[in-house]
């Protein structure tokens, strides 16, 4: 679970667009 943060940005990152 090292990702997890940079996957919790890319995550909230793709989830802004609408």
């Amino acid at each position: 679970m090292r990702n997890s943060a940079k996957w919790n940005l890319v995550f909230l990152s793709r989830n802004t667009k609408p």
